[in-house]
């Protein structure tokens, strides 16, 4: 199922450091995104807060 980006929901979560954001971004663009985001049926983000955020900019 395809999720708009604006309706996850991220908790607060125990990673700090999400590491070349940008560097994602463009890998995501040129290979495409292998593995999306799961989130709940609630649109609770449980795994991939990188590639959501590499998505979002």
């Amino acid at each position: 199922m395809l999720v708009d980006i604006d309706k996850v929901i991220v908790d607060k979560r125990i990673r700090k450091d999400f590491g070349n954001i940008t560097e994602l971004a463009e890998d995501i663009k040129e290979n495409g995104l292998i593995n999306p985001p799961v989130v709940t049926p609630k649109f609770q983000l449980i795994a991939g807060e990188r590639r959501l955020r590499a998505k979002e900019d």
